[in-house]
């Protein structure tokens, strides 16, 4: 997941006209990139907690 993050916030931030990844770029490709690992429940919405990503990405 690693380097698909990392490919898809660089493409992100490519295609808004930049050459650096900022926090906004990841928080826009992490649906993409990690819905495939997040555990849940049968029938349950998947959904990444931002709040959590928001923690991570500040540390």
């Amino acid at each position: 997941a690693d380097l698909v993050m990392m490919k898809a916030a660089k493409t992100m931030a490519a295609l808004t006209g930049r050459e650096e990844v900022q926090k906004e770029d990841v928080y826009q490709i992490v649906n993409l990139a990690l819905m495939h690992r997040m555990r849940r429940k049968p029938f349950q919405d998947m959904e990444v907690d931002l709040e959590k990503l928001s923690k991570v990405l500040n540390k």
